[in-house]
Parts: C-alpha cells; sequence; structure tokens
C-alpha cells in the first residue's frame, strides 16, 4: 500500500485493528489467519488495536528493527 503527496490512508481490517499511513508511505501488508505483518519501506505509519475484538497479533517490520503491537 504506497500513499503519494498529499494523501493518507487508514485500513480497518476485520478484527477492528485500524493501520494509519500518512503522506509519501509505504508498507507491504501481509496477513495471515492468525497474525498480521506490515513491513514498513518508508514514510510514516501508525497502528491502533483499541477496540479490536479477538486478540490481535499485529507486528510492524523496519530493517532488522520490529514492533509488536496489541
Amino acid at each position: 500500500i504506497r500513499t503519494t503527496s498529499e494523501a493518507d490512508a487508514e485500513i480497518t481490517l476485520n478484527d477492528g485493528t485500524k493501520i494509519n499511513l500518512s503522506e509519501n508511505s509505504m508498507i507491504l501488508l501481509n496477513l495471515e489467519d492468525e497474525k498480521t505483518d506490515i513491513d514498513f519501506a518508508y514514510g510514516s505509519v501508525s497502528a491502533k488495536t483499541e477496540g479490536a475484538t479477538g486478540s490481535s497479533n499485529l507486528r510492524i517490520k523496519s530493517g532488522d528493527s520490529s514492533v509488536a503491537v496489541g
């Protein structure tokens, strides 16, 4: 998923997790049965699992670093 100048995006997953991308951002979103991985390429991304149903297993990865959300 890629955004351009003056464009942002909000992705809502089936479990209610919200992923926000600001302008000039790019991620690769990998959805599997019990986990979601985001490979962050550039720009700005945020994720919010507040209000999500069930247990959310979301990981944001950038290079050699990763952050688990939820």
